[in-house]
């Protein structure tokens, strides 16, 4: 069984939503074991969010952590931007309807204690981490220092206890320019990709399949409220298919690529595979769109 820990940015799109339900679902059906979320982003209603979905699914005992400082400064741009489209912002509205208040009922951890709490605990090579959204967390457990939980310094201490991180981005395997989830933190997502000491997938496909979670819970709610009540509302599955070959069940519809190694500029937003050796690949699809929606979509509904 996988061990996995999720690192979202649950805010200004709403497969996040339907990612982490379907990793309570994968936990559920025995297929893998949560350790914790963190969410990656300053609003506390992010982590409230994530919250609400754990509550909903019976799990409010897992440990959720936070982006303890300010949003980088792109990803503040953004939603500035959203803000003035009058975007449909939901997190809060997820967490007031599941009763969750930040500085209430809810005390999330600081992320990065929080990775080192549960790295140090866990088995050696025994987690994956997926992240789904920025990675500035990350990049901060990898430059952290020994504390009480552990005397290894973080990179240390992800090379001793993490088998693979699998990094939901658009950098897929023809060079070219990141599209959001690295551009959004570029400082930390160049970082995390030069110096991740292990096993490194970047996840891209999902963009032309197209689900949603069924029932009536939270991520269903985010869903309806992204996409503005319409009947029938899909959404792209970028960060579910990542969730699903994180846990280990790519099976026939996803493969892992050997890349090399891929760099980050983050001045530019561009990024390069330099192939040969490394210990990065990517993923690629080996269904077409409907085929992958389908597969997906089974265990959403």
């Amino acid at each position: 069984m996988k061990l996995l820990l999720i690192d979202t940015d649950l805010e200004t799109d709403c497969d996040d939503a339907g990612a982490l339900a379907l990793a309570h679902r994968l936990v559920g059906q025995g297929r893998i074991r949560l350790l914790a979320t963190v969410a990656d982003t300053a609003s506390p209603w992010t982590g409230a969010a994530v919250q609400a979905i754990q509550r909903y699914y019976g799990r409010s005992e897992l440990p959720v952590g936070i982006r303890p400082g300010p949003d980088p400064e792109p990803y503040r741009a953004w939603l500035a931007e959203l803000r003035q489209r009058n975007f449909p912002f939901y997190t809060r509205e997820l967490a007031e309807s599941a009763g969750v208040r930040p500085g209430g009922n809810f005390f999330p951890e600081a992320g990065v204690a929080l990775y080192r709490r549960i790295l140090a605990g866990a088995p050696d090579g025994g987690v994956t981490c997926c992240a789904i959204g920025l990675t500035g967390v990350l990049a901060g457990l990898l430059e952290s220092g020994p504390d009480d939980w552990s005397p290894l310094s973080g990179r240390e201490l992800v090379a001793h206890k993490v088998a693979e991180l699998v990094t939901m981005s658009s950098a897929s395997e023809v060079d070219g320019v990141e599209e959001f989830n690295w551009r959004m933190d570029p400082v930390a997502a160049a970082r995390v990709t030069a110096s991740w000491p292990g096993r490194l997938t970047v996840s891209s496909p999902g963009g032309e399949v197209l689900t949603a979670p069924g029932g009536a819970g939270p991520a269903a709610q985010a869903y309806r409220r992204w996409g503005g009540n319409q009947t029938g509302f899909r959404r792209p599955s970028w960060d579910l298919l990542a969730v699903l070959y994180a846990a280990g069940l790519a099976g026939a519809y996803l493969e892992r690529v050997p890349g090399g190694t891929v760099r980050f500029e983050p001045e530019t937003g561009a990024y390069h595979w330099r192939r040969g050796s490394g210990d990065h690949g990517f993923l690629r699809p080996l269904r077409p769109p409907l085929e992958l929606a389908a597969w997906v979509q089974s265990f959403l509904d």
